[in-house]
């Protein structure tokens, strides 16, 4: 009896699948490298072993399309949801910083590297 390929191999967090993923959405998961070698591949095989950082794989490229530039209706979430991302980390940086201006504030050596850019703008500030 021939085995079910999902069943093959280690185990994995990642999605043992990727449909209509461009080369930038698999470069941050797996790497560029990696990325360009599935995105060089002849689509309707299977290929590899193929390195990337979590190791190697053997890849099955179904078919491949042409991208396309998104209208902003498809992708309007997605930058709302970026925008606002930023716009809170932004605000948290304001609200730390404005901390560490009423404190005097020992910091341990294992979080020194995280909250030195911060304390460094409370200098910086009258």
């Amino acid at each position: 009896m021939l085995a079910d390929a999902t069943e093959l191999g280690d185990r994995s967090l990642l999605e043992p699948e990727f449909a209509d993923a461009d080369e930038q959405s698999v470069a941050s998961q797996f790497g560029a490298e990696f990325a360009r070698a599935v995105f060089a591949l002849e689509p309707g095989q299977w290929h590899g072993p193929i390195e990337s950082s979590y190791g190697l794989h053997l890849v099955h490229v179904n078919r491949q399309q042409p991208s396309r530039t998104l209208d902003f209706a498809e992708v309007q979430n997605k930058v709302m949801e970026e925008w606002q991302h930023r716009h809170q980390q932004t605000a948290n940086e304001k609200f730390f910083t404005a901390l560490l201006q009423k404190y005097d504030v020992v910091m341990d050596e294992g979080i020194k590297s995280l909250v030195e850019p911060l304390a460094f703008a409370k200098e910086e500030q009258p």
